[in-house]
């Protein structure tokens, strides 16, 4: 498989001292496993507490801040041993929440490339065939860094995409977006130079995505919802949502009792979803200004699934 999902997400208890700190995921995720899915979670009321998250052995330096009461998902390589780094300042109510890894269907970068995008409002492409070399990516895995305070556009697509996803935004995030048969996606940015779209890795096979998204937004409030199914054979969806404001939501598994409802970190936020054996994910929103859309999935590809060391 080229993404795994754990049966339930572990929390990791990273050192909240201001400096990068190894993490070990070790004794949950498989030796040949090449990088995790990541919620960022921070439930309280203080907001832009500086988090950053990089492969072990990076020089990166990516900060972002968190927004009050909020979740985002972030992306990320980890070495051989399955260790990967990060920085929290200020608050140790930031919590880490491991989904699932990555298989070798999908390479991170020790240090991410900078996407070239700059600050003029225009959906530019992005092509990340020189980083891939030899492969041929099917998507791009990236980081939306954002130093500055100030709210801002920013948005990723499927390159020959009409959509015109992109919001107002304080924070960062992952995102994984689907690139074209010449390896390139789209993207911009607005307002402001300290935002940043970064390339942290790339998928070359297991992921299927959308040119154009599918709105799978829900009609009612304040309880999970069953989302449109995704095509037979997937394992979980590819999701983005434009929460209008500080608006909570939150995806989970079909049945799953998992609920991490809270404020978009990122008025942009991508997130990664497992789904059930029907295909299908739950959503919960508090009113209906908030969007969802699908814009890809995973499937299989012919490995057999790793047992997990727990």
């Amino acid at each position: 498989m080229a993404v795994v999902f754990l049966t339930a997400p572990v929390q990791l208890s990273p050192t909240y001292d201001g400096t990068y700190v190894d993490v070990d995921v070790s004794a949950n995720v498989p030796s040949g496993a090449t990088g995790i899915i990541l919620e960022l979670f921070n439930n309280t009321i203080f907001e832009n507490n500086s988090v950053s998250i990089r492969n072990n052995g990076s020089t990166d330096d990516l900060p972002t801040g968190t927004r009050e009461r909020s979740h985002t998902w972030f992306f990320v390589g980890v070495d051989s041993n399955r260790v990967f780094e990060t920085k929290v300042t200020l608050l140790s109510t930031i919590k880490f929440w491991l989904y699932g890894y990555f298989n070798s269907e999908s390479v991170f970068l020790t240090n991410s490339v900078d996407s070239g995008i700059t600050s003029d409002f225009t959906w530019t492409d992005v092509n990340i065939s020189a980083t891939t070399g030899a492969d041929t990516a099917t998507a791009a895995i990236g980081y939306f860094n954002q130093t500055g305070t100030s709210g801002g556009l920013w948005g990723v697509r499927k390159n020959g995409s009409t959509d015109t996803m992109g919001e107002n935004a304080k924070a960062g995030g992952g995102f994984i977006i689907g690139c074209d048969g010449s390896e390139i996606f789209e993207g911009y940015t607005a307002d402001d130079t300290t935002r940043k779209i970064k390339i942290v890795g790339y998928m070359t096979a297991g992921v299927t995505a959308d040119t154009n998204a599918t709105d799978v937004s829900l009609g009612s409030t304040g309880s999970y919802i069953d989302l449109a199914a995704l095509p037979s054979g997937a394992l979980g969806g590819i999701y983005y949502t434009s929460p209008n404001g500080s608006n909570s939501f939150n995806w989970r598994k079909n049945g799953d009792s998992t609920d991490r409802y809270q404020r978009a970190n990122n008025n942009s936020t991508f997130g990664v979803v497992e789904c059930d054996a029907s295909q299908l994910v739950e959503g919960k929103i508090v009113n209906t200004a908030v969007d969802f859309f699908q814009i890809g999935y995973f499937q299989a590809t012919g490995r057999r699934r790793t047992s997990l060391i727990c």
